[in-house]
This record gives structure tokens, C-alpha cells and sequence, in this order.
């Protein structure tokens, strides 16, 4: 999705237009997705403003980008990982 843009007025609405169309079809993809699975347990992980769109057992905001195997590694390893502090 696109992150970033620098101008400003118009070109700057229609990039927002642009990329809440992108987050909303990234939605309904990852939706569908959901629905095709059968799990006694789901667990949902991405951006944090965005998980209360998914009925899920747990949710967690991780921040993972990249190529979508490498951020679906790195948020399953973020879910899955405890700090482990020594004293």
C-alpha cells in the first residue's frame, strides 16, 4: 500500500481516496481469507488501528512490512515472542 506522498490540495485527497480504497480492499481480501478457514482458535495480527474489524479469539498490532511472507513471518515471530528479562 502506498505510505507516503509529499504534495499537497488535490493530489494529497486523492492519494488518501487512494490508499483507504487499497486498506479496504486489503480488508475484504484478508476477510474472505478468515472465512474460508476452519479454526477452533483465530488469531489476528497487523495494524493496530485495524483489528477491530476482525472477530477473532485475540488480536495483537505488530509491525511488519516487507514482501507479505517475510511480514507474515515477522508477525507470527512478534505474536509468538515473550521478552525474557533476567534479573
Amino acid at each position: 500500500m502506498k505510505g507516503k506522498h509529499s504534495k499537497g490540495g488535490f493530489s494529497q485527497d486523492r492519494f488518501e481516496r487512494r490508499r483507504e480504497s487499497q486498506i479496504r480492499e486489503h480488508l475484504e481480501k484478508c476477510q474472505r481469507a478468515l472465512d474460508g478457514v476452519d479454526a477452533e482458535r483465530v488469531f489476528v495480527v497487523g495494524e493496530g488501528t485495524l483489528l477491530d474489524e476482525f472477530d477473532a479469539d485475540a488480536t495483537a498490532a505488530v509491525d511488519a512490512t516487507g514482501k507479505p511472507e517475510d511480514a507474515l513471518e515477522d508477525a507470527h515471530d512478534a505474536f509468538w515472542t515473550v521478552p525474557l528479562s533476567l534479573l
